[in-house]
């Protein structure tokens, strides 16, 4: 405590020497959140980094701008822009900014959404870095959580967790635990963003708005190794599923294990997506009966590692384990392992261009009436 007094009491007795007053940190897109007492870039240069103190950000600031400069020196000449030549007047003087904003084409709704995959086993103890995980959390429109604590601190997680991305992003975010056909609690959590993703619950009926508690996910007896959520992506106003799964240890007999769970979903009408550790590359033979269901492999079969994004009905634009090291380079790798990543998460973004059905025409968006519910049909 000693120590930290003396260095803010440095910090101010130079604030002349090198200001960076609350104003010139919103000029860098920079802000106190004082859920964290940290301070967060949402904007600019720095953009998705966090500070513990305003030096910190100083001294990053600095620290691009000479970057910054040492490129410019480095860079051929042939390579910079061209300058701005004369202004050009317009033929009609009458001209205006409202006239020309007419021409201007409309925003086209995004049409892709984002699922992630994490494991969450790194946040159960004491002084996890929940900050750090909502920072990564928050670039998923729909997250599947494997591992999830169920005792102690972990009770609140997915509560905790995000507000914090509701605070950073500034958008709603749904949350729902999961509930086996036995009743229990299961390790698996999903958080999904209001503004772009609506939730079907159990009875078939389309939520676009959630409430401030966490819904409860009840899964079906067929769902054994795997859980399972429908959801509904506004965009393009289609159906989706996404499945979760995580095995402790390999299973005895891959094949025969692997098959199971994707036969599981293979009555689905909508797209699916099954994200999860299945202790299996996806190269792997076991595998094969998957394939033979059409599903695909969202991730390169040439890499080692046991976390899979697997799809079928729905079209795959990129997808790849987010390195959290390079998105955090201003931390300690073993500080990143031991306070929230112990293992990366995977991302894949996907389009629902090829629905098998008219699913607004199965479901109805609005609140059911007694005795005429419109179910989906599973």
């Amino acid at each position: 405590m000693q120590r930290r007094a003396e260095i803010l009491f440095c910090l101010m007795a130079t604030a002349f020497a090198h200001p960076l007053f609350a104003d010139e940190l919103a000029d860098y897109g920079c802000h106190l959140d004082e859920i964290t007492d940290s301070y967060f870039c949402s904007t600019g240069p720095l953009e998705g980094r966090e500070f513990v103190t305003k030096s910190e950000v100083e001294e990053a600031v600095q620290a691009d701008k000479q970057r910054a400069k040492e490129e410019q020196k480095e860079r051929p000449s042939e390579m910079l822009p061209p300058s701005p030549g004369p202004a050009i007047e317009p033929d009609n003087a009458a001209t205006t900014a409202a006239d020309a904003a007419k021409t201007e084409k409309p925003a086209e709704p995004q049409d892709h959404f984002i699922v992630m995959s994490w494991n969450m086993k790194a946040l159960a103890g004491e002084g996890s870095d929940y900050d750090r995980a909502a920072l990564v959390l928050s670039q998923a429109d729909v997250a599947v959580l494997q591992e999830v604590n169920l005792k102690g601190q972990g009770k609140g997680f997915i509560n905790v967790i995000a507000n914090l991305i509701q605070a950073k992003t500034q958008q709603k975010m749904c949350r729902a635990w999961v509930q086996g056909a036995n009743g229990d609690r299961q390790t698996y959590a999903f958080l999904w963003k209001e503004n772009t993703i609506g939730y079907v619950d159990n009875d078939g009926m389309i939520n676009e708005k959630c409430g401030e508690t966490a819904a409860t996910i009840r899964q079906s007896k067929k769902m054994k190794l795997a859980s399972e959520a429908t959801f509904y992506f506004k965009a393009q106003k289609k159906m989706f599923v996404v499945g979760t799964v995580f095995l402790d240890k390999k299973p005895k007999n891959p094949d025969k294990s692997v098959t199971d769970l994707f036969k599981s979903f293979d009555d689905s009408k909508w797209p699916v997506v099954i994200a999860g550790d299945l202790k299996l590359g996806p190269s792997n033979s076991a595998f094969n009966g998957a394939r033979k269901l059409d599903f695909h492999s969202a991730l390169s079969s040439n890499k080692k590692y046991w976390d899979n994004i697997w799809f079928r009905g729905a079209t795959l634009s990129q997808a790849a384990p987010v390195n959290v090291y390079e998105k955090f380079a201003d931390a300690r790798q073993e500080d990143i392992h031991n306070g929230f990543s112990g293992i990366f998460p995977v991302a894949a973004e996907f389009s629902l261009t090829a629905p098998a059905v008219d699913t607004v025409s199965l479901v109805s968006k609005s609140k059911p009436k007694p005795k005429k519910k419109t179910k989906l049909a599973y």
